[in-house]
Parts: structure tokens; C-alpha cells; sequence
């Protein structure tokens, strides 16, 4: 990949997640943007800064936005590995830093993954059943992977 082309692609996933997802939570394309310096804002100003993650919300600031949104575009991102528990693979640790940066917020994490060429992913937590243990939930190891079209498309009504 040429210089800078990483970056390029992480801040065009992030936008077009940003569209995808106000489209989806406000019938508006431009009521979520990409953080200007992405992920990296909360870290420059200390760990008490508040604007964490990669989208934030610019409009509508009567109805906040739920999720703390974390987008990852890389080469390639397993999915099995995660699913089976590997805390150290690339989407865990994805994962771990969603939720370091939602419950700084109070919002719920959202992560939204791309490998190249391929579909993209959103990882939630799963609803709580009866099999779970708050513990799986602390940890978060209880995960609804769906496409991200397929979550827009008809999204978590209950979160709407």
C-alpha cells in the first residue's frame, strides 16, 4: 500500500459508516461525521476527554446517539478465532478497545469491521439470555455479529 493509503481508507470507511449509520438512526445522512483525528482525540487531550471512538454526532442533539462507534479497515480480520474465545486476536482486541472507549461514555459499543474487499460487520453485545453470566457480559463475550447493511436495514428496533 502506498504512504498515507492506510489512512485513507480507515477515514473513508468512517465516513461511509457515519452515512449508513445517521441514515439508519436519524433518516439523515449528515447527522453523524467521523471524528477529525478519529480515535486518536480521547488519548491527545487525557482519558477524561469525552469525545472517544471514531463517529460522532453533529445534529439532532435532542435525541443522543446510543453507541460508541469503533470502525476498523484492515487487510485482514478472522472472525472465527474471536467467536471461539481468542482474546488475542485482531478483533478482540478491537472489541476490548470499543468497550474501553463505551464505558467511558456510558454508551453502548459498537464496532463496525471491514477486511478488504470484503462486507462489512457490525459486533454488538448480545441480547442477555438466560445461559449468560453478567461476568460474559462484563467482559464482553457475548457478541451479535451481523452485516452492516443487514443492520441498517433493520437495525435493533428496541434501540431506535
Amino acid at each position: 500500500m502506498r504512504p498515507g493509503g492506510a489512512k485513507a481508507k480507515g477515514n473513508l470507511f468512517e465516513s461511509q459508516v457515519a452515512k449508513k449509520l445517521g441514515i439508519w438512526y436519524y433518516n439523515d445522512e449528515n447527522a453523524l461525521a467521523r471524528v477529525p483525528t478519529s480515535g486518536a482525540m480521547g488519548t491527545v487531550r487525557g482519558e477524561d476527554f469525552v469525545e472517544q471512538g471514531d463517529i460522532r454526532q453533529v445534529a439532532h442533539h435532542e435525541r443522543p446517539f446510543p453507541f460508541s462507534v469503533e470502525c476498523k479497515h484492515h487487510a485482514e480480520i478472522q472472525i472465527a478465532p474471536f467467536l471461539l474465545g481468542n482474546e488475542k486476536c485482531k478483533l478482540a482486541r478491537f472489541w476490548q478497545q470499543c468497550l474501553r472507549d463505551a464505558v467511558k461514555q456510558e454508551l453502548m459499543p459498537m464496532l463496525v469491521f471491514k477486511q478488504n474487499r470484503g462486507t462489512a460487520y457490525v459486533c454488538l453485545l448480545a441480547p442477555m439470555d438466560m445461559e449468560s453470566t453478567p461476568r460474559e457480559y462484563m467482559l464482553g463475550r457475548r457478541h451479535l455479529i451481523v452485516t452492516l447493511e443487514e443492520f441498517c436495514n433493520e437495525g435493533i428496533e428496541q434501540v431506535r
